[in-house]
């Protein structure tokens, strides 16, 4: 894996465009968010400002040669050790010194990362103190690249080179659950690709949460930590977590990987927490050809409620592993075709106008899971699956009146569904482009509007990526 743009990095913090990482403020008596640590910028280019240590000063054994990032809590400095090698250098922040949460929480990290002794973790070198008394750790220096940063640049990953890199993260941290160590902060950049990839280390356990830790608390009431796109329901709540917490990050970090984009994108933590709690689960499947055995275990581990997720990372990763082999043994060369299709598409809302009770909004999320199983038991595969609205479509193949088969069906599922829901369905056929059996373009996939009109803002252009997840 070879990138013009790789660098060194401060693997305590991670990537340097993350934003929204670090510990958030959420008041409660309104609903903007506040105190966003940001990441820093990394450098690796002998770049010596930006911090307070100077080049020749020294942080215990350790020689600093050069400022590399600024982290939510640390300055990163490349060094040297009394043998002459390279290392990696974080010390709290000057500013933060004074702070003692933060320098609880400083030196929580080093205590977190020196119980896991894994390949794929970060390695802590030494500790100590400067003569002002703030704390310092040394850890390896990696060279490569960040997993956000190899996604922004190569896009989604294919589905057996994602597995792959899952499959290191998840043993590290299972490795971690083994510990007690909760990380609460799983996401692309806090997953490095050293050298050429051949390495996967888990980075920033700044934020890591010690179970059966009895010690001060580190998070005030009115705070969340980690990093709210890609946290749990009960984590964005500020409610207890265990490992169930870190495997529904992996849903969410394994849905950035398939796909190239996270499963809910919103710079809002409010909002983030809304839809973390009540949105339906996008399936990478909409978005790009994967298995739906992938869609099954990504939706899993994303579940609301942490008893129906995988109970720790080895058994998400044993819902992956054997999927493995089916998603690289798929041809290099789809079957492609042109070909006829219809398509079905579905509204659905509360029955009544005005705000709904939560008990109809969760009766409306059953019966759209209840219609996706159905279309897809019934050969229809998804165009665009939004909060409210599905729209599926299948090839027509043999004889018969698909479109009158598609509006039989269409009844069915209106039938099935409460007197608190309301549904609306279209039906159409057209022309369409078919790859290994599934509509992926074409003049079908102009899906009607009220009133029969096309609407060309849900056109599906051709391609398995744009078979994408819109959300209202």
């Amino acid at each position: 894996m070879s990138s013009p743009s790789r660098s060194r990095l401060d693997p305590a913090r991670g990537s340097s465009h993350e934003p929204g990482s670090g510990v958030h403020t959420i008041p409660l008596s309104d609903t903007t968010a506040a105190d966003h640590a940001p990441a820093g910028a990394l450098r690796d280019d002998g770049h010596t400002g930006g911090g307070d240590l100077a080049p020749g000063d020294r942080a215990g054994p350790y020689e600093i040669e050069a400022f590399l990032a600024r982290g939510g809590f640390g300055d990163v400095y490349r060094a040297r050790d009394p043998r002459g090698e390279p290392v990696a250098i974080k010390v709290l922040r000057e500013e933060l010194a004074t702070t003692t949460d933060s320098i609880a929480r400083f030196e929580r990290e080093v205590d977190a990362v020196a119980r896991v002794q894994h390949a794929s973790v970060i390695r802590v070198l030494g500790r100590g103190r400067l003569d002002r008394a703030r704390p310092f750790f040394a850890m390896e220096l990696l060279h490569g690249l960040s997993l956000a940063d190899r996604i922004a640049l190569r896009g989604a990953m294919p589905a057996t080179e994602a597995i792959a890199t899952l499959d290191r993260v998840c043993d590290a941290l299972a490795a971690a659950h083994e510990r007690g160590i909760v990380h609460r902060d799983i996401k692309a950049s806090n997953v490095f690709l050293a050298g050429d990839g051949e390495r996967v280390v888990l980075l920033d356990f700044g934020v890591a949460k010690l179970l059966g830790d009895e010690g001060p608390g580190l998070t005030r009431s009115r705070q969340i930590v980690g990093t709210p796109a890609c946290m749990a329901p009960e984590q964005l709540a500020g409610e207890p977590v265990d490992q169930r917490t870190d495997v529904y990050a992996l849903g969410v970090l394994g849905y950035h990987m398939l796909t190239g984009t996270r499963p809910f994108a919103n710079e809002s933590p409010v909002m983030l927490q809304h839809l973390h709690r009540n949105a339906r689960r996008p399936r990478p499947s909409a978005k790009v050809d994967v298995p739906e055995a992938i869609d099954r275990a990504v939706v899993a581990a994303m579940a609301v409620d942490p008893a129906a997720r995988p109970a720790g990372a080895r058994r998400f990763m044993e819902a992956l592993r054997g999927l493995e082999s089916s998603a690289g043994a798929a041809r290099d060369r789809p079957v492609e075709s042109r070909g006829r299709a219809v398509a079905l598409v579905i509204d659905a809302c509360p029955a009544t106008r005005g705000a709904a009770p939560a008990v109809v909004l969760t009766e409306l999320e059953r019966v759209l899971d209840r219609t996706e199983q159905r279309l897809r038991a019934e050969g229809f595969h998804p165009l665009l699956c939004a909060s409210r609205t599905l729209a599926y479509a299948k090839p027509v193949t043999g004889g018969g009146d698909p479109v009158r088969e598609a509006q039989t069906l269409a009844a069915a599922l209106r039938a099935c569904a409460p007197e608190s829901i309301h549904i609306q369905d279209e039906v159409h056929a057209g022309d369409a482009h078919i790859r290994d059996g599934k509509v992926v373009g074409g003049p079908v996939c102009n899906l009607p509007a009220k009133g029969g009109a096309p609407t060309e803002g849900v056109t599906i252009p051709e391609g398995p990526s744009a078979r994408a997840r819109a959300r209202s």
